[in-house]
């Protein structure tokens, strides 16, 4: 009887989900902390209070210097790094954490609160493996400083 080789993966093959459109973290007046939580809350449910997540976020300051006239999503507009969190549990303090990065930045630099906005990266590493692949990355969450209550 004929037989094949056994066949290995040299390592566990790990889907990446990348979301790299805008998403804006909240409409109406509200903190960092509270919707930075709503979001972790609507993505990963009970699993964003337990801390069975690990994930790195990466939180920067972004301001408008031009918009485009034909698709207003699309302006060109200017970053700066404030802070990184990085391979972090996730849990019910990671966003009051993330607030209190915002809040120290924000006392130090000082910057335009209008037109101005805060912008989160997010990348959800695999609870499986011990290299940590990531699983799911979303670019660009944004909360204009215009609704942020300090």
């Amino acid at each position: 009887m004929f037989q094949t080789d056994r066949v290995e993966a040299a390592s566990i093959a790990t889907p990446l989900n990348s979301w790299d459109q805008r998403v804006p973290l909240a409409s109406a007046p509200t903190t960092v902390s509270a919707a930075l939580q709503a979001a972790f809350d609507t993505l990963f449910g009970s699993a964003a209070q337990d801390g069975g997540l690990s994930v790195t976020a990466v939180v920067a300051y972004a301001y408008e210097l031009a918009t485009d006239p034909l698709d207003p999503n699309h302006g060109l507009v200017g970053e700066t790094p404030v802070y990184l969190y990085p391979n972090q549990t996730l849990d019910s303090s990671t966003a009051g954490n993330l607030q209190t990065a915002v809040d120290t930045w924000r006392n130090l630099a000082n910057p335009q609160r209008e037109g101005g906005e805060w912008v989160f990266s997010l990348t959800l590493y695999s609870s499986l493996e011990e290299d940590r692949r990531p699983l799911l990355v979303i670019g660009n969450l944004y909360l204009p400083m215009v609704l942020e209550h300090t």
